[in-house]
């Protein structure tokens, strides 16, 4: 990261010294806390039901953007829409980079054709509010008859009303000058729309007339009279909007390029400022790092900027009175650029369908020397891309949309040059009108934030033992806490202090688990009551950046829709009934209502059930209830055998289930009998869909999840028992490997997205990765982000086309 002190010359470079107190109180004022920034690449940016949305985060520390070394929670939630939050997933974030997925199952999630609102945020950036988190729009679609027109809701579309916001340069309008003013016109959503308008004085006289230029921004020069009062009119509407109040004297800050090599920096003022004393302060993602002190003299010159003192990105300007206070600010944008640019190259850039790519990385040999590189590739189909273009990548997010607040229409084509405006004339005209007010590092202030947590790992458990009665604490007793999923289990022991609280931090466990909490007394008996606090996974409200965002279009390429309806008709024919056979994985998101016997399960019927009763919550544990009660069935000291499976001896014990979660025998003797609903034996036949787990046999326990339904009488002393949902589990993108075995095979390979790795570690000695093409004839493209150790953007890019088919 190049951050060199920074310093300006004012005419011959004369330079000033600044007083060591002034300086001293004014970094006090400005100086940030430690903050963070949180990206996410995803493979695409829009999806059908059914896929999966891959993506890769970098967690990076936001003023040098070197990854962070602090292993923590990673929140990722989808949102639709109404603002209502969809699905909640859980990461780690080890050393800065997470990899993971969302499957947009229709079924569970019950997903409809729209945006969605893909946001991101760890436990430090909570405390900041949805300004800071990560969100990015994805659109998720249906599959539909491939004649449809998917812009119809579009067509047509009458605006209903307008807003018109004016930023002028400096911060405020000074009478009897020439002032740059910026405006920006949104819509009833607050998307950004082209407008004509016009500036009218208090008699109705025509001032100036306006246009936007770019996204609904632009700017004009305006001479403000004494003593007369503005409006301004959009075309085609009948609002009005007031101006700004002009100030009849002050100072301000102008800002101009030089041929795009250096910065030009003036002070507007209309009235001699005789005595008057000024500092310029310049700053760089909340670190003040030079203040220069203007005598009179100074103030009527032009002040350059030389660009190669700046830093990358935003730079803010702000101007000091004597008493250090600031009067006027502008933010400038340099783009010069200190990422790495990757070098792609391919073995052919035309390909048959399933054929090997080779893609090879070259990149200078001081990155690979100096540390680690590490990237995200994705291979999509140029038919899942936005049809206006990609809008975002790791450069855009870090430079813009991660230091501004408010919404920014696709950032990255601010860094491309258009026909009528440069790449700098629109970041400048960004700056203007995003930055006048909401440059985030105007606010990050300790004082402004009352607490700020350490970062979670895992999930903290805690909770407070008292007597039955609930009328003392118990301190210094046992709590055991017990964990079971499908493919992990186990126990740990703590002790509650002499508040009677007890904690079990940094719990990480995968897929929904039972968890058991059980506090016992100084007798070692159950004879306790004990409370689990709530997790506090609480999902903070949407800003106004996100709720405009929710409303953005995007624009989806009719190919897609056919390329789809073809693929699933194929699809149809190679798998007959696959829409009413393939069923995918259910998660419960919604409240319902469950009686008694409403327990899924995989198996269908069994070979015994056994209902609890009234009076068989008497009995200390499963073991003891189940003695005698199924035929076949023994038990041996806490131990069950079933006849009639493959083994019938004393170690060959049955596979354990709590409400189809896979539990150790000593997790399943510590439930008490009234929180049991039935339960379920299977013998090896019945078995069998369990595969060898299920070889000795299966004792399926289903918990009540209806405290009010007949036969509880008593409640579970000393016990907690919940399903609580843990992190995502770990998945691997399927790519296939064909060769002489398996490129014949009929069975259709229609990969949209043709290849995803989400940590690609750049190495002298890896170089190099390979996939295989797929059915389908496409043009591709291939994004590379990601960063290095001292926290340099690489990007790269590249494409190639599938244009025939394999030839037997």
């Amino acid at each position: 990261m190049h951050r060199k002190t920074f310093f300006l010359t004012i005419v011959l470079l004369l330079s000033i010294e600044v007083g060591a107190q002034n300086r001293l109180k004014f970094e006090q004022t400005e100086k940030a806390i430690p903050f963070e920034k949180l990206y996410v690449q995803t493979d695409r940016e829009f999806y059908f039901v059914g896929d999966t949305l891959w993506f890769a985060a970098y967690n990076l520390d936001a003023a040098t953007h070197i990854p962070s070394k602090i292993n923590c929670n990673l929140y990722v939630e989808l949102i639709d829409e109404s603002g209502d939050f969809v699905q909640t997933d859980f990461f780690v974030l080890n050393h800065g980079f997470c990899s993971g997925y969302i499957s947009l199952d229709g079924e569970s999630l019950q997903l409809q054709d729209g945006n969605y609102l893909l946001r991101a945020y760890t436990d430090f950036l909570k405390p900041f509010g949805d300004e800071t988190f990560f969100t990015k729009a994805i659109r998720v679609l249906k599959s539909k008859n491939s004649n449809i027109d998917v812009f119809t809701e579009k067509i047509g579309k009458e605006l209903q009303n307008v807003e018109l916001g004016f930023y002028p340069e400096g911060g405020f309008i000074l009478e009897g000058v020439m002032n740059h003013v910026a405006f920006q016109v949104t819509d009833e959503n607050g998307q950004v729309i082209e407008a004509k308008g016009e500036l009218l004085d208090n008699y109705g006289n025509k001032v100036l007339e306006f246009e936007t230029q770019y996204k609904g921004s632009g700017r004009f020069l305006f001479l403000p009279e004494k003593d007369k009062k503005y409006i301004a009119k959009v075309d085609g509407f009948d609002k009005q909007f007031e101006i700004p109040r002009v100030r009849q004297d002050g100072a301000k800050l102008m800002l101009g390029y030089n041929g795009g090599e250096n910065l030009n920096l003036g002070i507007l003022t209309n009235k001699v400022l005789d005595n008057q004393q000024y500092y310029i302060a310049v700053l760089y993602r909340g670190e003040a790092v030079t203040l220069i002190k203007l005598d009179e003299q100074h103030i009527k010159k032009s002040i350059q900027v030389q660009k190669e003192y700046l830093n990358p990105g935003i730079n803010r300007f702000v101007l000091l009175d004597r008493n250090m206070e600031p009067v006027s600010e502008r933010l400038a944008f340099v783009d010069f650029d200190d990422s790495v640019e990757l070098e792609l190259s391919l073995n052919s850039t035309s390909f048959e369908t399933r054929q090997k790519v080779d893609l090879k990385f070259d990149l200078p040999s001081e990155v690979v020397d100096d540390g680690f590189t590490r990237l995200s590739v994705s291979v999509v189909s140029e038919d899942a891309l936005n049809a206006s273009g990609v809008t975002q990548n790791i450069k855009s997010y870090l430079l813009l949309d991660s230091e501004l607040k408010g919404y920014i229409s696709s950032p990255l084509d601010y860094f491309v040059d258009g026909e009528e405006l440069s790449s700098q004339q629109k970041l400048d005209l960004l700056m203007l009108t995003h930055g006048w007010r909401n440059y985030l590092w105007n606010n990050i202030r300790e004082e402004d934030v009352e607490f700020i947590p350490e970062p979670l790992l895992g999930f903290d458990f805690g909770g407070v033992v008292k007597t039955s009665n609930e009328r003392k604490m118990i301190t210094n007793s046992e709590v055991m806490l017990s964990v079971g999923t499908a493919e992990q289990s186990f126990i740990a022991y703590n002790n509650t202090n002499q508040n009677g609280e007890f904690l079990f931090k940094n719990v990480i466990f995968h897929d929904t688990a039972l968890v058991i909490l059980q506090g016992k007394n100084e007798k070692d008996k159950l004879k306790t009551t004990i409370s689990l606090n709530d997790l506090d996974f609480g999902h903070s409200a949407l800003g106004n950046q996100s709720k405009v965002m929710l409303k953005s279009f995007i624009d989806v390429p009719v190919s897609a829709f056919k390329a789809k309806y073809f693929n699933d008709l194929a699809l149809s024919e190679f798998y007959p009934g696959r829409n009413n056979e393939l069923l995918a994985p259910v998660d419960i998101i919604g409240k319902r209502k469950v009686e008694i016997g409403d327990n899924f399960n995989i198996h269908g019927t069994p070979d015994y059930m056994l209902t609890v009763r009234e009076n068989d919550v008497y009995y200390d544990n499963i073991f003891q209830y189940i003695a005698g009660r199924v035929p076949g069935v023994k038990v041996f000291n806490e131990s069950i055998i079933i006849r009639g499976v493959n083994s019938f001896l004393a170690s060959s014990e049955p596979l354990y289930l709590i409400d189809g979660v896979t539990a150790d025998k000593g997790l399943i003797s510590m439930i008490p009998m009234s929180n049991i609903d039935k339960i379920e034996v299977l013998k090896s036949n019945s078995a069998a869909v369990y595969g060898s787990r299920g070889a000795n046999g299966v004792v399926a326990i289903y918990t009540r999840v209806d405290k009010s339904s007949p036969g509880v009488s008593l409640p579970a002393l000393g016990t907690v028992v919940k399903k609580i949902k843990g992190f995502t589990p770990y998945l691997e993108f399927y790519s296939p490997e064909y060769n002489a075995e398996n490129i014949e095979s009929e069975k259709p390979d229609f990969r949209t997205t043709l290849y995803w790795n989400p940590s690609f570690d750049l190495s002298e000695k890896n170089k190099t990765l390979s996939f295989f093409t797929c059915d389908n004839l496409s043009n591709y493209k291939i994004f590379v982000e990601g960063i290095t150790s001292d926290g340099r953007v690489c990007l790269g890019e590249t494409e190639f086309v599938v244009d025939k088919h394999k030839r037997p």
